[in-house]
């Protein structure tokens, strides 16, 4: 009788996570396995890996894309988006961040990265999706802060630009609006600001800011998550199941929060959800999905003699996990390093 078992040349994060999906990395680390699920169709499954339904079509010689089988496994490419792209003209895509939020970061339009990135749903940008944004606009300056206004029935621009003090022609050209008339209840419109200004973001007050570093998150490692607030709030996360709490940078309004992925995770498309409550005790939510790429470990196939499966219980590992998790759990607002952190051994 035979068994794999799969060594990850990483450290190992023990806490167990129950997913849906059935996925593994290739012997290249460049290649996942995706088992269908129930429910899924093919631009799901492409939107989950960052990738296009065309690549999964070519790579696995699907004549039809409305046609899978549940059960099916199908070979998913290089979950890294445009990852070619010269890191200068590229941008990965963080939480609240829209494709006209990114163009005007860059001094581009929307139509110009949408073209570039073969965009077909500008709505549907993936959180970690690299971006080229190498071609500008001629005549748009990039603006990386300012303010997202929602339009209310009695608004009008004039007032708008006078509430942020911008000018009737700044909101024309960063809203491509051809008219001063042309708005309407519900619209969003981005207000150019200074350095003090919140990032470009679409985000719940009292949030300023999200950043998410690395992206794409990866399996077996750890990612931060940055938030700014416009005022002291109490903040913690919830991946993957799990609950992560957040600590203020040296009594500001930053907040610092770690997550490690179980090196077991599956990769997929996973909400992450921060739970925010400000000084008035007011509370809110924000839920942005996060794919979970394939760490691209090395793996090896061993053989275990029947006289020896016994060793494969888990339930023989389970005080020492235990124990693990009661220790890996604590959390302390203090933070007791300096610096980057390396790995315990070389």
């Amino acid at each position: 009788m035979r068994r794999r078992i799969l060594i990850i040349l990483s450290l190992m994060l023990f806490f167990v996570v129950s997913l849906p999906v059935s996925a593994q990395g290739g012997a290249d680390g460049q290649t996942t396995i995706h088992v269908v699920q129930r429910g899924e169709n093919l631009f799901r499954i492409a939107l989950a890996y960052g990738t296009s339904v065309e690549s999964i079509a070519q790579t696995n010689s699907l004549s039809n894309v409305t046609s899978i089988q549940v059960g099916q496994r199908l070979v998913i490419p290089s979950g890294i988006v445009n990852a070619e792209i010269a890191t200068a003209s590229r941008h990965i895509v963080q939480p609240g961040e829209t494709l006209q939020h990114v163009a005007l970061r860059h001094g581009s339009t929307k139509a110009i990265v949408a073209a570039l990135n073969n965009i077909i749903n500008p709505n549907q940008l993936l959180v970690g999706q690299v971006l080229d944004v190498s071609q500008s606009a001629a005549g748009q300056q990039p603006l990386s802060r300012g303010y997202t206004y929602t339009v209310k029935t009695s608004d009008t621009l004039y007032q708008i630009a006078a509430r942020y003090r911008a000018s009737i022609g700044t909101l024309l050209r960063t809203n491509n609006l051809k008219s001063a008339t042309l708005i309407y209840p519900g619209q969003q419109l981005l207000i150019p600001g200074g350095d003090d200004a919140p990032a470009l973001q679409v985000l719940p007050a009292p949030l300023e800011e999200l950043n998410i570093n690395p992206l794409p998150v990866e399996v077996g490692r750890t990612f931060r998550v940055r938030v700014v607030s416009s005022q002291p709030i109490s903040i913690s996360g919830t991946f993957l199941d799990r609950t992560f709490q957040f600590a203020a940078t040296d009594g500001s309004s930053t907040y610092i929060g770690l997550f490690g992925v179980h090196a077991f995770a599956i990769p997929g498309l996973y909400p992450l959800t921060l739970s925010i409550r400000d000084a008035d005790g007011s509370e809110t939510a924000f839920t942005s999905q996060i794919r979970v790429a394939n760490g691209r470990y090395q793996s090896e196939e061993i053989n275990v003699p029947a006289d020896q499966l016994a060793l494969l219980d888990p339930n023989l590992n389970s005080a020492e996990t235990a124990l693990l998790t009661r220790t890996m759990s604590n959390f302390t607002a203090q933070r007791y390093f300096d610096g980057p952190l390396g790995l315990p051994a070389a």
